[in-house]
Order: C-alpha cells, then structure tokens, then sequence
C-alpha cells in the first residue's frame, strides 16, 4: 500500500497478512513482517501518542523499527496528518572525540522551517548510542585541550553551538552533549580538571541552564578543580554564549567577564572530597587540658543539686580572670558568654561571680529565650562574633535545643549538634552544654545523660558532676569521654559558706557517684513495692485510686509503676468492656502474693503467746535468722493458708509473734540449712 494513504489504524493493518490475525485486547496479534513468525506476535494497537497512528510490540523482541523497515515504511509514514513535520530547512553534524582524537559519536541536529529542532546519535554508522550513555561522551572539543597552553583560560558552555561560537574568538571552548536535564559524568570532565588553566562556565540564561552548570561546577569540585560562573547581564532570555558572539562580543569583552566572575560555592553545607595528603595537622588547643578543648563541645552532666550549674560559673571566673583552673598556670583571659534557662542573672548568677570575684566585665549573658532548632542558633553565633568569647555555657542544653526537636531521637538530635560543634570550631571557642542524668537504668556513664547519646557522641570530651556514695559532702567532677587526650584525674570541690571552692585532685569515680544516684533511686523503689504490697493485700484495687494513694504518699507514677513491673503486679478490667466510662482497671497482686498480710506489721493478726524465747523456737539466734533469710534474697516464707512473710525482720522483731508462725519460720530455715553452700558465699 502506498505510504501515503495510510491514515488509520486499519490502514495500517492492511499491510499485514490477513489470516492468521486475531483480536487480543484492544488492538490486533498480527504475523510480524521482520522475523520468520508462524504464529501472530506482532501486538498492534491504537497510539497513546497523539501524533502517530499506531503503537506496535513484537513478542519475539524485533524492534518497532525493524518492523517499518520490513513493510518499507518511516516513523514520518505513521504520524497523524496534523502531525507531519515541517520541511527540514537545514542539518549540521558535530563529531564528538575524546582528548586523544578518537571519534566517540555524532551528533546531528535537525531544523525545521516551523522552527522545530531535533537531535539525533549516531556511532559506528549505527543510529543511536549503543550502550554507551550520554552521560560518558567526552565534551565537544575535547580533543582541542592539548592544543591550547596550560594557563588559557578554558569556557564551557551548553551545547556545540556556543561553544563553537567562541571558538571562532579563538578562546578554548568546550560544549556539554547531554541537555540541560543531565550533566556529564566525572570521567567526561577529567580533562579539564587536569589542566592547570582556569575554567569558567557560561549558563544558558534560563532556570534549566543555571541548574546544569550547578551540577557540573559540583563534580568539578568533587575532582578538585575550582570554577567560576559568568554572568552576562545583557543576555537575552534563553540567551547564551551564541548570542553574545551574534551580538558583537569581543575577546576583551570575554576577558572582562571571566574577570567578574565569582568563584562558585556549594550552596549550603560544604560537601566535599579531599585527599589527605592536603590536610595540615593542626594541634588541638586547651582552655582547660584536658577537660575543656577550644573550638569543641564538651558536656557536663549530673543530677539536680550536684552544683554543675556552680562548676561552669567556676570555670566562667577562671577564663575571665586568666587564673584559677585546677593544674593550670595562668592564662590569658578572655570573654565568656553564658545563655543560661534555669537561673536567675541578678538573683544567683551575679551573687555567684562576684562571691568567686569573676571579673564580670568580661561575662556576657544572653537574656531571653533561644530555640537552637528555629533560628536560636544564628542568633548566639551574633552574639559570639560580636563579644569573641573563649567560652560559651549553654545551661541546660535541653532548654535551648528547640521545642520542635526531640531530645531521644538521634535523627533530629544530630543537626543541632553539627550545627553547634560547626559554631564552636569556626569561632575557636569552647561550648560547654550541661545536661541531666536519667533516673537509674544502665551502669555505662556516656548512656545515663538526658536524651539521645548522640548528645554525648557529638561532643569531644564529657564530664560528670556528683556526689561520693560514701560521703554525700565530698564532690566532683569525673571525665567519661576523652577523644583528645588521655583521661584526666578526678577533680574535687565544695559548696559551702554560699561559695564554691576547688579541692584539688579527686579520688572519686563515676561508679561511686552513679552508686549514690542508684541508693537514692533503690530507697524510693523500696517505698514504692512496700506500698503497693499494703494496698493490695486485701485484693484488687482500682488504678485510679493507687495512683492517687501513692501520690498522697509522694510515690512518683513512674516509681509506682516500677514497682508495679517487680512485683509483676496484674491489670485487670472490670465491667463492660467497649464502652468508655464503663469499664475499670484495676490493680492484683499476682496469685502467690495475693491475700498476703505483712506479718511484720500487721498488728491484728499476732496472737498474744506470752513470753515465748524465739531463738528457742528456731533453734538459732535471731540475727543468724536475720542473715539467713537475707542471704537468700530476702524471699516471701509461706506461713499458711493465706498468710506469708513478707519480711522477716518486722515479723521477729514482734513479741505478740503467734507460735505456729515460728514453727513455720523455723521449718523454712531448717531446710535452707541442709541445702549445700551457695557458690561465693
């Protein structure tokens, strides 16, 4: 059929045997004209292109194109009418070589008298790329770099055409291959990053074309060759180097560009790759070696009360005053600035200083509220830059790192802390955050601050302040984490007098100090079981009305409920369940507990006996008793139906104790003493 009446699906079906041919979906299977098919697998169906008349897949993998060739017809024979290309007015042809002259492939460009254009590949006299992508083509011109000297400057722009437009300037000009939407790839601009003359690079004057020479200046960096970026002011829309050589642009005029070009930047975070052969080793500074490193994050962190807020004031009076940090000589002095959430300027803060005679001419507070995760942090690096402090106290650090920020996610966490450690580094000061410990949990100290231990993992050296197990007066400072220098020793201090005095040389350690914080947690976990153990010893009681006893009481919920877990404490709904309102939870001691007195304090139900000697009873003292039933872990003894010891001390310590009692005790330790000696005891 002739090509040109070929305006409908069915015409174009007529060029394929009739039979077989079968309906399938919403096309037709026809025999497949450009492979010996036996059996229709040539899937043909209406365009979802507008401009062409029909879609065509041959099962078999013979290409849409192969399939045109075989019936003798183009891609233009298939377009719709209203499609129909305009006459081509003119073709142009740019071979593209990489540095050492090999032809990589041709790229031809096609105009049309409508204005139209299109762009074709062609390689080894084969349309298209094969499976080499665009991305890999070398630059046009790119065999023309070993001809021009070392320090000429090299322009690269978007397309052959600009870039043969400067050429003709006799200016070292090379063009991307790729569009706008691309880039070419680092192997593609290795060349010219190896030659040691300037490059600029000339963007077509539109949003796509700035956004191609971003990504290309981007690699650029990422093989260590700077750029710059011209900016033509009179370009037109669109307009590129082309139009300015078109327009009458000149050599001096280029020069006087290149002249004005800023070098390019990343925007935003400097990401970048460096060898480190090119890194100078730097020594790490002190302002206090070798606790508090300048231009670092260092955190210091302890319970409420230990005095870390009277710590950082200490060291504030130091740095102003050139003197005083334990096992330094004198310094310099130096500014300080303080954002401090929890205590008041006038009121502690200044009293403070002036009882440690700090020169308080050269501490800064920030007064107001600072939120580090909306702009909060923007404006204390004002501040720093301004007053150029050596150190800066941020107390606490949970009241400035922003309320959208979630102190235990690491995620969010870890921008604050970049941002802050980058503030520190780039203004040479020392950052010294204070933190809260959490209440008990895990015996590894970098684990127990307040929040995410990104906290800690952000920060160079960290410090814990708190009190000695043993002697609640005696305090200090304990150093958890170096990473630039060995641990320093333990470092003492008082409170007392209204005034803060350093002691010297420490032997506390953090096991001690986490030991007082855990006895303090353990005591208010104790209160908490024997409470709950009273409550419900009488059966289920409603949640509501524990927590509102312990809260009477002073048992905070969160021991309440830690109680609750040891003594694996029941939950259980009563009343209609689905309907809000209906429903109660209520609160059991599990079934081996349940019902149980406390013998040793429940009056009511000791029998008056008379004098009867314990320690006869039990065939042992009572302090051996004692210790016996200790040293087993101070275990609940079964003493009957529905009656257990709880605790054995208050049980023998009553001299109304009911006789079947004892025997029960003594039958207990009886059998505790024919099982053989434990292990380590």
């Amino acid at each position: 059929m002739n090509a040109q009446k070929i305006k409908s699906i069915g015409d174009f079906l007529t060029l394929f045997p009739a039979q077989p041919r079968r309906k399938a979906g919403n096309g037709w299977l026809v025999i497949c004209p450009a492979h010996n098919d036996k059996n229709p697998s040539l899937w043909v169906t209406p365009s979802k292109n507008p401009a062409f008349i029909a879609d065509w897949t041959c099962q078999a993998g013979c290409s849409p194109k192969a399939v045109l060739l075989a019936i003798g017809l183009t891609w233009d024979d298939m377009r719709c009418n209203s499609h129909k290309p305009s006459e081509m007015v003119r073709r142009q042809e740019h071979t593209i070589r990489n540095a050492s002259g090999d032809l990589m492939a041709t790229h031809i460009r096609l105009e049309y008298d409508n204005g139209e254009k299109s762009f074709l590949w062609e390689r080894n006299g084969v349309s298209g790329l094969g499976r080499l992508k665009v991305a890999d083509l070398p630059l046009f011109n790119s065999e023309k770099i070993s001809k021009h000297l070392g320090n000429d400057q090299c322009v690269i722009s978007e397309g052959e055409k600009p870039a043969a437009a400067l050429e003709n300037l006799g200016i070292l000009s090379l063009g991307t291959v790729t569009g706008a939407s691309s880039a070419p790839g680092v192997e593609a601009l290795r060349p010219v990053a190896e030659r040691p003359g300037p490059v600029y690079l000339w963007p077509d004057n539109d949003t796509p074309g700035k956004s191609h020479m971003e990504k290309i200046a981007s690699r650029l960096q990422a093989l260590r060759k700077p750029c710059r970026i011209i900016h033509w002011a009179e370009a037109p829309s669109k307009g590129d180097a082309a139009d300015f050589v078109a327009a009458g642009g000149t050599v001096p005029e280029l020069e006087r560009l290149a002249s004005e070009a800023p070098e390019w930047k990343p925007k935003g975070n400097s990401i970048s790759l460096v060898c480190l052969a090119e890194v100078e080793p730097e020594t790490v500074s002190w302002l206090w070696l070798p606790y508090i490193p300048l231009g670092k994050l260092t955190l210091l962190e302890g319970d409420p009360g230990v005095g870390k807020s009277w710590v950082s004031l200490a060291i504030a009076t130091a740095v102003s005053l050139g003197k005083g940090l334990p096992g330094t000589e004198t310094i310099e002095s130096a500014s300080v600035v303080l954002a401090s959430a929890e205590d008041g300027l006038g009121d502690t803060i200044r009293p403070r200083l002036d009882a440690m005679r700090a020169d308080v001419n050269k501490i800064h507070a920030i007064k107001g509220a600072l939120d580090f995760g909306n702009g909060g942090l923007a404006t204390m690096e004002g501040y720093i830059e301004h007053v150029r402090p050596s150190l800066v106290i941020v107390d606490p650090l949970v009241a400035y790192i922003g309320a959208g920020v979630d102190l235990h996610r690491a995620n969010e966490t870890r921008a604050v802390m970049a941002k802050l450690a980058d503030i520190a580094e780039k203004h040479g000061c020392a950052i010294l955050a204070i933190r809260h410990l959490t209440k008990g949990g895990t015996l590894k100290p970098i684990y127990r601050g307040l929040g995410s231990i990104d906290l800690a993992a952000a920060c160079r050296s960290v410090l814990m302040a708190g009190c000695d197990s043993d002697n609640p007066q005696k305090r200090g400072i304990v150093q958890i984490k170096s990473n630039l220098a060995p641990t320093g020793k333990a470092i003492g201090y008082e409170l007392r007098d209204a005034g803060f005095y350093w002691t010297g040389e420490s032997d506390l350690t953090w096991q001690r100090i986490l030991s007082a914080e855990d006895s303090e947690s353990k005591s208010a976990l104790d209160d908490a079981i024997d409470f709950l153990k009273d409550e419900l010893a009488d059966g289920a009681v409603e949640a509501k009305q524990v927590f509102s006893d312990a809260k009477n009481l002073g048992i905070y919920e969160r021991t309440l409920n830690r109680a609750k877990s040891k003594l694996e404490i029941k939950s259980k709904r009563e009343g209609e369940s689905g309907k809000r309102g209906i429903a109660r939870v209520k609160w059991q001691l599990p079934e081996d507990l349940e019902g149980q007195k406390d013998l040793g304090c429940q009056d009511c139900l000791i029998e008056d006996i008379g004098n009867v000697n314990i320690p006869d009873v039990l065939n042992m003292p009572v302090e051996k008793a004692i210790e016996l039933w200790r040293s087993e872990g101070a275990p609940v003894i079964h003493l009957g139906l529905g009656e257990n010891c709880l605790d054995l001390e208050k049980l023998l310590s009553n001299s109304g104790v009911s006789n079947h009692h004892l025997e029960a005790v003594r039958a207990w330790l009886e059998k505790r003493n024919q099982k053989p000696a434990r292990q380590g005891r």
